[in-house]
C-alpha cells in the first residue's frame, strides 16, 4: 500500500513537471516567434530604400491573373506600393491607414496614383485568404524572385513606397504608419507636395 502510493505521488510529480515543462516551452516559442518578427522588422527600418534610390521595373501577375507592371510609372503619375506579409503583426496595424488611402485614391476619379500591394508571403493560399479575410481593395502581387526582392530592399515589413517617373523613389517609409504626421507626410507626397526627393525613409515612430 505504501509503495503504490509512492508511485502514484511520483507519477503526479512527474505529470506536474512535464505540464509545467509544455507552458515553458509554449512561451520560449511564442518568444522566439514574436522576436524574430522584430528582427525582421528592425532590418527593414535599417536597410530600407532611401527616396531618391531608382529601382528597375517588373511585370507580375494578381491574385486574380491580371498583369501589373511594378516599377513603369508614366510622367507625372505615381505608384504606391504596400509591402507586406500575411503573418505580420504590424501590417496588420497599418492595414487600415492603407486601405484608407487606397480608397482615397480609387475615389478621387484620378487614375495618376496607381495602389499595388506586394506581398512576401511564400505561399500564395496564404496571401489569398489573408486579402479575403480583410477586404483589401487593391491588387496583390509577388515578386518574380529573390533578387529582386533584395533590390526593393524588401526584407521586413510593412514597408510603404512611393514610385515615379523613371522608377525614381519618392517617398518611402519602413515601419508602422502609426501616427498622423507619417500619414499626412504620404498624402502630401501623393498629392503632389513632395519635400526633399533626397529625404531618406522616416523612422517608425516608437512612442
Amino acid at each position: 500500500m505504501i509503495k503504490f502510493e509512492w508511485d502514484r505521488g511520483l507519477r503526479l510529480v512527474a505529470y506536474g513537471t512535464l505540464a509545467a515543462l509544455s507552458v515553458v516551452v509554449l512561451t520560449l516559442t511564442r518568444q522566439n516567434r514574436d522576436l524574430s518578427q522584430e528582427v525582421r522588422h528592425l532590418r527593414a527600418e535599417s536597410k530600407a530604400l532611401q527616396a531618391g534610390s531608382v529601382v528597375p521595373a517588373f511585370s507580375a501577375a494578381t491574385l486574380d491573373g491580371d498583369s501589373i507592371t511594378v516599377g513603369d510609372v508614366a510622367p507625372g503619375d505615381l505608384q504606391l506600393l504596400f509591402v507586406l506579409t500575411s503573418k505580420c503583426p504590424y501590417c496588420l496595424r497599418t492595414l487600415p491607414t492603407w486601405k484608407s488611402i487606397a480608397r482615397q485614391m480609387q475615389q478621387s476619379g484620378s487614375s495618376r496614383v496607381s495602389v499595388v500591394g506586394i506581398s512576401l508571403d511564400s505561399v500564395a493560399d496564404s496571401t489569398r485568404r489573408y486579402v479575403d479575410d480583410h477586404d483589401i481593395g487593391f491588387p496583390i502581387v509577388r515578386f518574380p524572385d529573390a533578387r529582386m526582392a533584395g533590390i526593393y530592399r524588401a526584407l521586413g515589413t510593412p514597408i510603404t513606397v512611393v514610385i515615379g517617373e523613371k522608377g525614381e523613389v519618392v517617398y518611402g517609409r519602413a515601419g508602422e504608419l502609426s501616427d498622423s504626421a507619417a500619414v499626412d507626410s504620404l498624402r502630401a507626397v501623393l498629392d503632389g507636395n513632395s519635400g526633399d526627393p533626397q529625404e531618406p525613409f522616416a523612422p517608425r515612430n516608437r512612442s
